[in-house]
């Protein structure tokens, strides 16, 4: 799908979007809740990488916690969606958000 509006509509929404960046920040992966990668639907990845995910539609977003497992098994899926172009249509991923960023902040504060 490379090339295609909806995926790169995606790519720079993620990258400035405050409550897709609380979730992931693909600049940061060490300090994102989620993991973040793009994948090209015609892109070599093993195919049991997506044995548990059905793909009907493209952009998907798929959140997974991180390959880190600090906040568990990476391959479990939390929420999977097709993006239709507004991050905030997300609404429940505003409060995730919120509050990742708040967890963050407070642990930014607590380290000596």
């Amino acid at each position: 799908m490379k090339g295609r509006a909806p995926c790169e509509k995606l790519k720079r929404d993620w990258a400035t979007n405050e409550w897709l960046l609380a979730l992931a920040n693909p600049s940061d992966s060490k300090r994102s809740w989620a993991h973040y990668n793009f994948y090209d639907k015609d892109d070599k990845i093993p195919k049991s990488r997506w044995e548990k995910v059905k793909i009907t539609a493209y952009p998907t977003i798929i959140i997974q916690p991180p390959r880190s497992e600090i906040y568990g098994d990476p391959a479990t899926v939390v929420f999977q969606k097709v993006y239709q172009g507004d991050p905030e249509r997300f609404r429940w991923m505003q409060v995730l958000g919120k509050a990742t960023s708040n967890l963050r902040r407070l642990e930014g504060n607590c380290m000596t």
